[in-house]
């Protein structure tokens, strides 16, 4: 059998040409949200749907629904799926929703001859939603801030049906969770690059909006 060795001067020659197609793809690929100016969002006031799906979820809900019904935006709804749980989140939203008006409640019970996924409680969460804006986050996330849906809500443009936003990971400390973080932000700046170039092609479920028609 033959073998081949490559001398050390042609294995630096190719991790150098590499190096520099990596680059000059991401100075392609990511120059427009780089060097993106965020121009002054002059969309008028439109009402919200906040749909939020959760399944066991009632140690979140209780750190992080009072949050999404404190948002500084003046016609918004939350509608929250219950998908199926047997934890405590029934008995919770029992009590919780006396006197929320923004909050709307739909539970599914579950059933022994038809499961499903999360497409299906989501689908039942938009029929629910009375507004032609949805806005989807997960129930383990919070907002950034009380301005979360009025920065979302400030890009429903005429001509837009998706607005797409960054779900950033909650910083801690460790090196896996700088990796998630990193890893997070990539993906952020790729999909966010090709939707600026006129690709789109994904976003993240936990902060997204589009309308419902």
């Amino acid at each position: 059998m033959l073998s081949y060795e490559l001398p050390g001067q042609w294995i630096w020659i190719c991790f150098l040409v590499a190096a520099t197609l990596q680059a000059l793809f991401y100075l392609v690929v990511f120059r427009r949200f780089a060097f993106r100016k965020v121009d002054a969002a002059a969309a008028s006031v439109q009402p919200v749907s906040v749909i939020i799906c959760a399944r066991n979820e009632v140690r979140n809900l209780e750190a992080y629904l009072p949050l999404w019904l404190d948002q500084d935006h003046p016609d918004y709804e939350v509608i929250l799926v219950n998908d199926c749980s047997w934890d405590d989140t029934e008995e919770f939203l029992k009590t919780f929703a006396v006197g929320q008006s923004r909050l709307k409640v739909v539970t599914i019970k579950e059933q022994e001859r038809y499961s499903h996924g999360k497409k299906f409680a989501l689908t039942l969460g938009i029929k629910a939603a009375k507004n032609d804006w949805l806005l989807f986050t997960d129930a383990d996330c919070r907002p950034a801030s009380r301005q979360w849906i009025s920065s979302m809500q400030s890009r429903f443009q005429p001509a837009n049906e998706i607005v797409l936003g960054y779900g950033a990971y909650e910083k801690q400390p460790g090196l896996i969770n700088r990796l998630i973080r990193l890893d997070a932000a990539m993906i952020a700046m790729q999909y966010f690059s090709f939707a600026l170039a006129g690709n789109s092609y994904m976003g993240v479920g936990r902060n997204l909006a589009y309308r419902k028609t």
